[in-house]
């Protein structure tokens, strides 16, 4: 750390008034306010969208709900605008929705990042709704093969019965198989 009589570049005080890591360097406030001037300038120079999101317009509310929340945080309503995206990422009638003004650079891949989440949500669903229709038809197959299976253990007991390898004891007789 610099504690020296050399003066800082940014605000002239000395290592003594305003300590930095070397005596090169601008003080940890000049640093700061290099830092805030850098960020502004970045600011200014971003490309803004207006959009308007819909609050309905996606068939998912899981997935509308989302894309509200993570429009509204890039929302800079201060910020310049050079384009609008007429529908936002996705469209319904109406004005029930959110107006926003995004980085430009963000639209395209929130765009594709929330239709892909619909999609691969709906195809989710439309595979858990069809479950149901999966197990009755597996069910129904296990039942039909446990009744023939038994139909055929029936014949081939009564075969057993005819030739008098089982007797009527062990026809009668309790089994407790559990």
């Amino acid at each position: 750390m610099y504690k020296g009589k050399e003066v800082c570049q940014g605000c002239q005080k000395t290592g003594i008034e305003a300590p930095r890591w070397d005596k090169e360097r601008l003080c940890n406030s000049c640093q700061s306010i290099l830092e805030i001037g850098k960020a502004e300038k970045h600011e200014k120079e971003t490309e803004y969208t207006h959009i308007f999101q819909h609050y309905h317009a996606f068939r998912n509310e899981m997935i509308g709900k989302l894309a509200i929340e993570i429009i509204g945080a890039l929302n800079n309503p201060t910020a310049k605008t050079t384009t609008t995206e007429q529908g936002g990422f996705k469209y319904s009638s109406g004005s029930n929705g959110i107006r926003a003004c995004i980085p430009s650079n963000t639209f395209e891949p929130l765009k594709k990042f929330f239709n892909e989440a619909e999609e691969l949500f709906n195809n989710h669903r439309k595979e858990v709704d069809g479950l149901p229709k999966i197990i009755e038809e597996r069910l129904s197959e296990e039942r039909n093969r446990i009744y023939n299976e038994g139909i055929e253990a029936g014949r081939d007991l009564l075969n057993q019965l005819n030739r008098g390898e089982v007797t009527i004891d062990d026809f009668n007789k309790t089994v407790i198989k559990y």
